[in-house]
């Protein structure tokens, strides 16, 4: 369904997510109750039934993150404050796991996924606990002291994408990574 075809039901007072739940019978008498034609809004089933079939994707609406392929991602959705385009936002970044393996992970921004991470062919282990706001590696760093948890990770990307607010820049946290497997 296209932006207007939403705007004007959310103007209607008709919730898009609640219509896209209803049988046939329920949204053409909540549009009829609307004085909207639903023989304009048949569409959105059929763009729910083809989400349902594709992963998370770049400008999907973000309350669509639940209706993919993938099901519903982990319960824990981390929250990262980011400075794009020179203003401060709010990342929400939902990881989709199979067997404590976190397989993708979608970041979403101002309701829509901004970015996707496919890790599929090379799975991480999902952090046991999330870091605290430790200061930046230091050199004296040790094999037994890992408070960022770096050898559940089978991979430095997915430790970086989810530690990166704790380093300088990739190669920094890959070498914190390398330094504890």
């Amino acid at each position: 369904m296209d932006f207007d075809r939403e705007m004007e039901l959310e103007n209607a007072g008709i919730n898009g997510f609640e219509f896209s739940l209803m049988d046939e019978d329920e949204r053409r008498e909540a549009l009829e109750d609307a004085f909207l034609d639903p023989d304009d809004y048949e569409v959105y089933p059929s763009y729910l039934q083809s989400l349902a079939k594709s992963l998370p994707y770049v400008d999907m609406s973000e309350k669509y993150i639940n209706d993919t392929v993938l099901g519903k991602p982990s319960s824990t959705v981390r929250h990262n404050r980011e400075m794009i385009n020179g203003q401060s936002l709010v990342a929400n970044l939902y990881d989709y796991t199979r067997n404590g393996y976190v397989i993708f992970t979608a970041r979403c921004i101002n309701g829509e996924v901004y970015q996707v991470f496919d890790h599929r062919s090379d799975p991480y282990k999902q952090s046991s606990g999330s870091s605290s706001s430790s200061s930046k590696k230091s050199s004296s760093s040790t094999k037994k002291s890992d408070p960022f948890h770096a050898s559940d990770y089978a991979h430095p990307d997915g430790f970086y994408y989810d530690n990166y607010d704790d380093f300088w820049d990739y190669e920094d946290a890959e070498d914190y990574w390398e330094a504890h497997h």
